[in-house]
């Protein structure tokens, strides 16, 4: 199991990039916020009907769910084989290193600082997320009888009705501040962990999770959408991969934590985790490239040009 996990995580960690590097070049401009609002709400159903499927399933073994998710992703794999995408923007046989490519990415990520601040600043709130989700919030339903076990799955889902909800608002709106709009809505994932530290019921813990899952699709629906619009093509994938990387590395830091400071520390996590997801959502919108961005210049050059702030 450990090796397959691996070999799941690294497929995950190639495919994110590339992924966010298709869409822009199979979708035009006028529609990558629809688009993007609409790959949202198929993910954020399949998260809801998932756990209801494998439930069916489970009576059958474990043998039954494993085969049908590996064919889904086999299905997907043939679907990704028809997309058109044209001739790359790069000469892949110029005998350019693979380090030539990291480096360029780098400079391309670090020289925009609307994009740096935002990735360091949800590395931090996603480490902290995935610990409260992963470890803090199962143990505290656990010892609750007001919450339990059914509730903290109502919770899980009512995040991804909250997402879903999301994809459906922002498939028909246009944020004029896109980036504002976004950071101002992740504040919302500070709710969770408040919640489950001064009312541990299942209510009031759904519906904070419900909450937080509109709020984090708005932010991530907004994001890709910057990042579409303002990242050269030719450069997207690279820049993602470190976008990628922040989240990847913050999932088993944030758990790896929990896991450690709980039994130590474990009534002043959750007031702390919240703390610390306000206080990192919010903190890049004090950067002047942040604030700039609105929805007249989605698609201005701003992201070519050195940046003074």
């Amino acid at each position: 199991m450990t090796v397959m996990e691996a070999i799941n995580g690294g497929a995950s960690a190639l495919a994110l990039p590339v992924f966010m590097a298709i869409v822009p070049a199979v979708v035009e401009d006028r529609h990558l916020v629809q688009a993007n609002s609409a790959i949202t709400m198929v993910r954020s159903a399949a998260t809801i009907v998932g756990p209801l499927l494998a439930s069916l399933l489970i009576s059958s073994g474990p043998s039954a769910g494993l085969a049908l998710n590996a064919a889904l992703f086999a299905l997907s794999a043939c679907l990704c084989g028809q997309l058109r995408l044209g001739a790359p923007a790069t000469d892949l046989s110029a005998g350019r290193r693979l380090i030539d490519d990291i480096r360029e990415g780098w400079v391309d990520f670090v020289s925009r600082s609307w994009i740096w601040s935002v990735v360091f600043a949800f590395t931090l709130v996603n480490a902290v997320f995935a610990g409260v989700q992963s470890v803090i919030g199962p143990i505290v339903a656990v010892s609750h009888r007001g919450l339990g076990q059914s509730g903290w799955g109502l919770a899980i889902a009512a995040m991804g009705a909250g997402m879903f909800i999301a994809g459906i608002v922002m498939y028909r709106m246009r944020p004029r501040h896109p980036l504002v709009s976004g950071l101002v809505s992740a504040t919302t994932i500070a709710l969770p962990p408040l919640c489950l530290w001064a009312v541990p019921s299942a209510l009031p813990v759904a519906c904070a999770f419900l909450v937080a899952g509109i709020g984090m699709e708005v932010f991530s629906i907004c994001w890709l959408s910057v990042l579409q619009f303002n990242v050269p093509q030719d450069r997207l994938g690279r820049v993602s991969t470190f976008d990628a990387l922040g989240s990847y590395v913050a999932v088993p830091i944030g758990t790896s934590l929990a896991g450690v400071l709980q039994p130590i520390h474990g009534d002043l996590l959750l007031p702390l985790a919240a703390l610390v997801i306000l206080v990192s959502a919010a903190a890049p919108l004090i950067v002047p490239s942040v604030r700039s961005i609105t929805a007249n210049t989605w698609s201005d050059s701003i992201a070519d040009c050195p940046e003074k702030d």
